[in-house]
């Protein structure tokens, strides 16, 4: 087996054969693991029909900030696992689940370990912003409503361009009809969010 880092595929030939920016590899089979957008570009030369049923599915920015508070008091009970802000609601979160809770593990004793996830249909516009500017609003959501007003002692931010499908109804025959086509390249396959 040979593995490559770093390395950005332009093309999937019906051949099974992957073109990079530096060689063409054959292949026996290829996992195609990414957005949906992103698949239908490396196989739109090829693969027509199935990277224009790819591009149908209609994805969303997003960008996951994760912050870490020590011995964190907040004004709310952390007895759950986090939180969803419904659809409606003026927030510039869409949810927040609290990963030191949820996994064991996740973070040292003592530590609340959080992911805000910001943009989606409504909030797409944050995402120019830099990474102090995205860290600072879902702090201030946070202080907010949990009450959270102490010092961050961690923040990561990884942002996400269209890349989270937005499931429509109707998204589950657009599969089978994905399924269909993949009948044809044998040993080419479909992994990844909303595929």
């Amino acid at each position: 087996s040979d593995l490559r880092i770093g390395v950005e595929v332009s093309r999937i030939r019906r051949s099974l054969e992957v073109e990079t920016a530096g060689e063409v590899l054959a292949a026996d089979a290829v996992i195609v693991a990414m957005p949906p957008g992103a698949a239908a570009g490396i196989l739109k030369s090829d693969f027509p029909e199935l990277a224009d049923s790819l591009s149908g599915i209609h994805c969303v920015s997003t960008a996951t900030v994760t912050l870490a508070y020590r011995d964190a008091a907040a004004s709310i009970p952390l007895d759950g696992t986090g939180f969803v802000i419904a659809k409606g609601e003026s927030r510039r979160i869409l949810a927040c689940p609290w990963s030191s809770r949820k996994f064991a593990g996740r973070a040292p004793e003592g530590v609340l370990l959080v992911r805000c996830f910001l943009g989606g249909e409504e909030g797409g516009d944050l995402l120019a912003h830099d990474d102090e500017m995205l860290v600072e609003t879902a702090r201030e959501e946070l202080t907010e409503i949990m009450g959270l007003r102490m010092e961050i002692i961690l923040s990561r931010v990884y942002r996400w361009s269209r890349a989270n499908p937005i499931l429509e109804v109707g998204h589950a025959i657009r599969l089978a009809g994905i399924e269909k086509q993949l009948d044809a390249p044998p040993n080419l396959f479909l992994a990844g969010a909303g595929i």
